[in-house]
């Protein structure tokens, strides 16, 4: 018997040049966000091989997210935070996207800055310390990276670079006065002095250009408005002092990422007014893990789809999954298998264990909008869901296209969500599990909730 017999009659497979184009003739319900994700699918697949884990990157919802975060403090630039390749969403995608819309990039590694420079000469900005192999590679591809320093040390280093390569590095003070202890120069007041006394060291400095000040609130999101108001306040009133004594009136000043600027509101605007950049990225990309009303007007960018490989049936008392977290309760249970830990999502956002069901914190979501449960602890490549909605109304078959989705239930106050919700930082472009070129097809689509 050949293999195309043996394939579902819902897609028939010939040959692997046109297993893509089968498929997406292929009879699948298709609703309007699936439709959408066929058309995308569509045009990348005349170009690419094919890949069962499709990444819809939602133009429409990251124009949304652009202008909205830009309406919240239209006096401020608005900085586009693309680091850990945009959050899983692609620098090379996103890029075009937001060029017309956004002031400028931050970006953590030099092979990021070299893909905005593809598109844009707008200005960049690491917001890490970079080592100076990293410089040295920015330098030689003339990629004008400005970098953050947080010690002398550092800045020291970048002048006698930027001295080799006959060139200027220009350069944002991260100053320390918001706890984040990580790096930046503190201002502490036993400190404070030798921190003035350094910065007026390096405005001497042949190979150095001070452009910015700036922070970061370690827990902008919390709740604890009157906590995190006292930090800005601190922060605004030392980047003050710096810009009057050494003169550096109309450099930038920045300190809010997502959630502060989500909460800028709070903060009274005689001292937001000393601000001149906001730096957005989870936001942007519509995670919506923070404590504040608008976060609702965000839109998710990322829609996570894939296809159920197989149907099968377990019995009462039998496991599923690594560890054997979840063990079945009904008679002749059927389970669904489809992509897994490595190819689609973090492993640690899918650990069965999470809670005492063995039910992981997502579900799938199938194309009539049914809720079907993760069950136990994914492997690399596959994990088990339960084939029966959570509702009992619908059974999945093989090859059914499924959507990624947060459980409702398990984000309290949450409509449904796309797994990106989980994913903070992705690792970068050759680990990520989430946004994955080499696992993932990732391609625009255009989709209005």
């Amino acid at each position: 018997m050949e293999f195309s017999q043996l394939t579902s009659p819902q897609i028939k497979v010939q040959d692997e040049q046109t297993a893509h184009q089968d498929l997406l003739k292929s009879n699948l319900p298709k609703s309007k966000l699936f439709a959408a994700m066929l058309d995308g699918a569509n045009q990348h697949f005349k170009h690419h091989a094919y890949k069962n884990i499709w990444l819809g990157i939602n133009k429409l919802a990251l124009i949304h997210n652009a202008q909205f975060l830009k309406k919240r403090s239209p006096q401020q630039k608005l900085c586009a935070v693309l680091k850990s390749d945009a959050y899983g969403h692609g620098i090379d995608i996103v890029t075009p996207i937001l060029e017309p819309l956004v002031d400028c990039y931050a970006i953590t590694e030099t092979h990021e800055a070299s893909l905005i420079r593809q598109i844009s000469q707008k200005t960049i900005i690491r917001i890490r310390p970079a080592t100076a192999l990293e410089v040295i590679q920015g330098l030689k591809e003339g990629l004008d990276i400005q970098e953050t320093v947080g010690s002398n040390d550092q800045a020291l280093m970048l002048g006698q670079l930027a001295v080799e390569h006959k060139t200027r590095i220009k350069i944002h003070l991260n100053i320390d006065s918001t706890g984040m202890g990580r790096d930046g120069y503190s201002s502490n007041l036993k400190a404070w002095e030798i921190t003035l006394n350094q910065i007026e060291q390096l405005l001497m400095h042949p190979g150095l250009d001070i452009v910015g000040i700036m922070g970061h609130l370690p827990k902008s999101g919390d709740v604890d408005t009157q906590a995190a108001l006292c930090k800005v306040y601190d922060f605004v009133e030392k980047a003050f002092i710096i810009k009057e004594k050494f003169n550096l009136k109309n450099i930038e000043t920045h300190i809010f990422s997502s959630a502060g600027l989500l909460r800028s509101h709070e903060i009274p605007l005689e001292i937001r007014c000393h601000l001149t950049m906001n730096r957005v990225g989870a936001a942007l990309f519509g995670q919506k893990s923070f404590h504040c009303e608008d976060v609702s007007s965000l839109r998710h960018v990322m829609n996570a789809c894939t296809f159920i490989a197989d149907v099968y049936t377990r019995y009462a008392g039998e496991q599923s999954g690594y560890g054997g977290y979840y063990t079945v309760v009904r008679e002749k249970e059927q389970h669904a298998l489809t992509a897994g830990g490595w190819t689609i999502m973090p492993r640690e956002a899918l650990r069965g264990d999470s809670n005492d069901r063995g039910i992981a914190p997502i579900k799938l979501v199938n194309e009539q909008g049914h809720y079907h449960d993760v069950l136990g602890n994914p492997s690399m490549n596959s994990l088990a869901c339960n084939a029966l909605s959570c509702n009992g109304d619908y059974l999945l078959s093989r090859n059914d296209p499924v959507f990624i989705m947060a459980d409702p239930a398990f984000v309290p106050g949450q409509t449904s969500n796309t797994i990106s919700h989980y994913v903070q930082s992705p690792p970068s472009r050759i680990t990520t599990t989430l946004g994955n070129p080499y696992y993932a097809a990732r391609f625009i689509i255009e989709y209005h909730e």
